[in-house]
């Protein structure tokens, strides 16, 4: 069948083309073949081009693809088994792929069974976790074998739901549940999550006797943060949370299908919102609450709730029983069948931007998964083409119809499940996406190459160009794992020499300053501080913070009383015994540097813990610390600012390292602000590596920073949230940006300093609707500009050359230039 409709739609009915390569119609032929699989690429080029260029957005990309696996890959399925008898159906495809897929498992299992069950779950799960068929592959198979070649593809589907939604959610599950510690209260309530000693901190699920249930964070044994509370009648709260009761921003659904948004205080609503705007609080919500999931009946349920399962058994209904689909039914999934390739591809190539590239030092892990899922499908694909012309007799071009888009399947980029596993189970979620980038662009590069050259194999009565493109690919693939093993090795005993090597480390004795010499420890409050390069903390009070800089910080000391033990603390810069580096020049468009006074011992007052944004040679004490303000200050948190004399609140204590380290992962990898921010850093000449965000532990009460040149800091005790995360990396990164596009930024200018601190403002989001209600600050008119220029100045106040009315003059000077400056983006976003 695939010999004839191959000949009629490549060859156009001339045999010549499939006995003889040396006639004149054999290049036309040979380019037809080139065109009907290289088509579908320009589609999925198509979709790329739409997201660029902002026709469309990645939300609409996920609608898209929602669509057709939820509608059009069903009526695709129905219309390819429609009239078919058992004998038309070879089941041996079903088992070639299940084969295919264990011997991956097998071989990954064997690779990673010592490593440490969370990696083991995510590398093993990544490799048996079954490919992207719907988006990637069927509509390429379709273009490139015809109908024959595509009932050979949706047979592979069915081994493929099978890894998707068994094997490979069984395997990530071999990690461990995301929450492994389970308690029983006494009054039969049971608690499965996070502890820190003995009381209940961080993510967890608290089921209680009367069958209500809560998931989400919490912190000293009261729900905290963010969390959704099904009621046990019906109904659910999903929102902000407080001292163990509904604070904040939620929205309540009652069982009646009643709903209340708005800002709750004490389980009480106490102000009504639109819904979208509490968008983001049911979000965060619903992300807190994901949990675990890794039994088999769980397993069982998802593969269930996938509707092309339930086409696959209306299919094989129909053929054993022999009946066709109803005249109406099938108009209407003919149709549907017939949108299924151009929706796929335009929605595969619009969320093509979600995929961040692996970073160095996941060269190793992402060259061995790529190594493991497509080296054994090449290797027995070459081997099977040229054994069943042998064994069974058959011509190339049969063999090839099964062989081909079997392999073409085999290849096809890695599920996007891989993403949602490492999110349920709480994984390395920047190495699963890493893996799916990787995926992604081998994929695309191997399945149209592989596709072409079983179609001109077979036009040619020849196995060997199909052979020779499986072993060129199995041997690229072989070399670029081995390559990506070398430079992993070679990043590690990098980092190795680099922290153990004895010269090193006499040299830096030798550099490090005397105890006689160093300067005292830099307090919270009233440290100085060249320039403050702004925060990403949207939802912070602005008294509760020095500046507007990233990360996040508390309030203030007691009622913002002046700290007299911390101002006198506090370090002289001129004692150091040198004036602080300068680079001199304007900042863009700026302005004449101005000669900065002598740095002068800042009085305490209300405003206090300052970040230091630059490594100070004179103070190496001073240094290390990034003082910020506390972010996501909710509005039950405003009386803890200065200007209102309320006593100072108990640290926040934020979450682990290993926690905001996989924050930070997600935000680089899914987050579209930090992704593109990163992006236009690369562009502009300032690479980001690995290492440019650091997880440490802060003493004072701070959330993070940005320190040139190392980068961004953040401070794991002193955050909490995605969204808090999200916002820090985003505002820190329009400070980094400023500092790599501007060759001659001095912190130390007022002007260039408010310039940078007015754009993070502006570009961050931090003085967005939302925030600015929930701070209190409601005005009729330009309540963005007022937000943008104040905080702007509270933030500049806080350079020691820059006290007093100088801030406010400089903001003043540069306003209209820098709030209209957008760079990178095209608009305010």
């Amino acid at each position: 069948m695939f010999d004839q409709e191959l000949s009629d739609r490549v060859c156009q009915g001339s045999a010549d083309c499939v006995t003889s390569r040396l006639t004149h119609r054999i290049p036309m032929n040979y380019a037809a073949l080139v065109t009907s699989a290289a088509s579908p690429l320009a589609a999925v080029g198509l979709g790329w081009l739409l997201r660029r260029t902002r026709l469309f957005g990645t939300a609409d990309g996920e609608t898209a693809a929602r669509f057709a696996v939820w509608v059009t890959l069903p009526s695709l399925i129905l219309q390819t088994f429609n009239g078919l008898a058992p004998a038309d159906i070879q089941l041996p495809v079903v088992l070639a792929a299940l084969l295919l897929t264990a011997a991956s498992s097998g071989l990954a299992w064997l690779c990673y069974g010592q490593r440490h069950p969370k990696e083991r779950g995510l590398l093993v799960g990544s490799a048996a976790v079954g490919s992207s068929l719907p988006l990637a592959a069927y509509p390429l198979i379709a273009s490139a074998f015809g109908t024959s070649g595509l009932r050979i593809a949706l047979l592979v589907g069915v081994a493929n739901s099978l890894a998707v939604w068994l094997a490979g959610g069984l395997l990530f599950a071999t990690a461990g549940a995301a929450f492994p510690e389970r308690y029983e209260h006494v009054d039969g309530g049971t608690y499965r999550g996070e502890w820190l000693g003995m009381l209940k901190q961080g993510h967890g699920v608290y089921t209680y006797p009367s069958g209500a249930r809560y998931e989400g964070e919490w912190r000293s044994n009261l729900k905290e943060g963010r969390g959704v509370y099904r009621f046990p009648k019906g109904g659910l709260y999903e929102g902000e949370w407080r001292g163990g009761r509904m604070d904040g921003v939620g929205v309540r659904t009652f069982a009646s299908g009643r709903v209340q948004s708005g800002v709750w205080r004490d389980g009480k609503l106490a102000s009504e919102l639109e819904e979208w705007q509490c968008a983001l609080a049911v979000e965060g919500a619903s992300e807190a609450a994901a949990v675990g999931g890794g039994s088999l009946p769980e397993a069982a349920q998802r593969l269930l709730a996938d509707p092309s399962s339930w086409a696959y058994l209306a299919a094989a209904a129909l053929v054993l029983t022999g009946r066709q689909l109803t005249p109406t039914l099938h108009l209407a999934t003919s149709s549907l069948a017939a949108a299924h390739a151009p929706l796929a591809l335009l929605a595969l190539g619009m969320t093509l931007d979600e995929l961040t590239a692996p970073q160095p030092h996941q060269f190793g892990d992402v060259g061995a998964v790529l190594a493991l899922r497509l080296l054994p499908p090449l290797l027995l694909a070459a081997t099977a083409a040229a054994a069943l012309p042998r064994l069974l007799g058959w011509t190339a071009a049969r063999a090839l119809a099964v062989v081909g888009p079997l392999l073409v399947c085999a290849v096809a980029p890695v599920s996007p499940q891989a993403l949602a596993y490492a999110h349920r189970f709480r994984l390395n979620e920047s190495l699963a996406a890493a893996i799916t980038y990787a995926s992604m662009a081998a994929g695309l590069t191997l399945m149209p190459l592989l596709a072409i050259a079983a179609a001109a194999s077979a036009v040619g009565g020849t196995v060997w160009p199909f052979q020779a493109a499986a072993g060129a690919a199995a041997v690229g693939v072989a070399g670029l794992a081995a390559a990506g093993a070398l430079q992993a090795t070679q990043q590690r005993q990098r980092k190795v020499r680099m922290r153990y090597s004895p010269a090193a480390a006499g040299a830096a004795a030798a550099a490090a300053p005397s105890p006689q010499a160093e300067a005292p420890a830099m307090p919270a409050a009233a440290a100085p501080v060249p320039a403050d390069a702004g925060s990403g903390g949207q939802g912070s009070s602005d008294k509760s913070s020095s500046s507007s800089s990233s990360g996040g910080r508390r309030g203030e000391g007691a009622a913002g009383a002046p700290d007299e033990a911390a101002a006198a603390a506090a370090p002289n810069i001129e004692a150091a015994g040198q004036a602080p580096p300068r680079r001199r020049s304007a900042f863009s468009d700026v302005g004449p540097e101005q000669p900065p006074p002598a740095p002068q011992q800042p009085q305490a007052h209300g405003s206090c813990r300052l970040r230091s944004r630059l490594r100070w040679q004179q103070a190496p004490a001073a240094a290390g610390r990034r003082h910020v303000k506390r972010q996501a200050v909710r509005p039950s948190q405003q009386a803890a600012e200065p200007s209102q004399g309320a006593a100072a609140k108990p640290p926040w204590l934020g979450t682990t390292a290993q926690h905001c380290q996989e924050m930070v992962d997600r935000a680089t990898s899914r987050n579209m602000m930090v992704k593109f921010m990163l992006e236009k850093m690369e562009q502009a000449g300032c690479g980001v590596g690995k290492d440019f965000v650091q997880i440490e532990h802060c003493d004072a009460e701070v959330g993070g920073g940005f320190r040139p040149p190392d980068g961004v800091i953040i401070c794991h005790n002193h955050l909490a949230s995605q969204e808090e995360i999200n916002h820090a990396l985003t505002h820190e990164l329009v400070h980094a940006y400023d500092h790599c596009r501007a060759k001659n930024l001095d912190w130390s200018n007022c002007q260039h300093h408010a310039c940078s601190e007015i754009r993070a403002a502006v570009l961050s989001g931090d003085c967005n609707f939302k925030q600015e209600m929930l701070r209190g600050n409601v005005a009729v008119r330009a309540q963005f500009q007022k937000c943008v220029r104040r905080r702007a100045e509270l933030s500049v106040s806080m350079n020691p050359y820059c006290q007093g009315p100088r801030a406010a003059a400089a903001v003043d000077a540069v306003f209209e230039g820098c709030f209209a400056d957008t760079q990178p983006f095209d608009r305010i976003p």
